[in-house]
């Protein structure tokens, strides 16, 4: 399944763990957030010790603008946005 997450901010959480699940999962930010994550990468630290490492790429988490996406490619859409 090919899932689209709106909003790198609020969705990136539930964008790596799909990920992290074997998921194809685009994440639409601005880009500078975009830049950002590209450059920082993605690390969730959890209780315990634990940190969530997702897979990045085309076989994992695929960062794009606006400007980048096309929904159409996509099963599932997921909006992750501030009210």
């Amino acid at each position: 399944m090919r899932n689209l997450v709106i909003g790198a901010n609020y969705g990136l959480l539930a964008a790596a763990k799909l990920a992290a699940s074997g998921q194809s999962v685009s994440v639409v930010g601005f880009p500078e957030e975009v830049a950002r994550i590209r450059s920082q990468g993605v690390r969730i630290g959890f209780a315990n010790d634990l940190v969530l490492i997702p897979p990045m790429g085309d076989a994992g988490v695929r960062l794009v603008t606006p400007g980048e996406v096309d929904v159409s490619e996509h099963d599932m859409v997921f909006l992750a946005v501030q009210e």
